[in-house]
């Protein structure tokens, strides 16, 4: 994936991190260790937020932080109740990474099951 990461802060994407974990360095550390850190221009976290998803406050708050629409910010997720829907809520733009199972029709969401597939869909 670290290929994508390259192609995508090379055309210019914003590419940020946001995650449920308690502690906010942990995937600041899990960044550094996988030497990832130059593609992610920030990391949101629920304890740096201060609210928890799957509030959709959580994304609202990213938005007026970054000064983005939520509707030009594209989410993608692994969770449906946890990441996609409350982002919806927010007003952004959703994708679902399920590598496990297809989408269902009904989750009103682009669906992926390679991370690679988001280029049909922000290109």
């Amino acid at each position: 994936h670290r290929q994508l990461l390259e192609y995508l802060s090379g055309i210019g994407y914003y590419i940020i991190l946001t995650t449920a974990t308690g502690a906010h360095d942990l995937p600041l550390r899990i960044i550094r260790y996988n030497n990832a850190k130059q593609f992610f221009n920030q990391v949101f976290s629920t304890q740096l937020v201060g609210l928890v998803k799957p509030d959709p406050r959580f994304y609202v708050e990213i938005a007026e932080t970054l000064h983005v629409e939520p509707h030009r910010i594209i989410h993608i997720g692994d969770s449906l109740k946890y990441d996609i829907l409350p982002a919806m809520k927010a007003g952004y733009k959703t994708i679902l990474f399920d590598w496990r199972t297809k989408c269902r029709p009904g989750d009103n969401t682009a669906c992926i099951t390679d991370l690679w597939e988001i280029l049909e869909y922000i290109l």
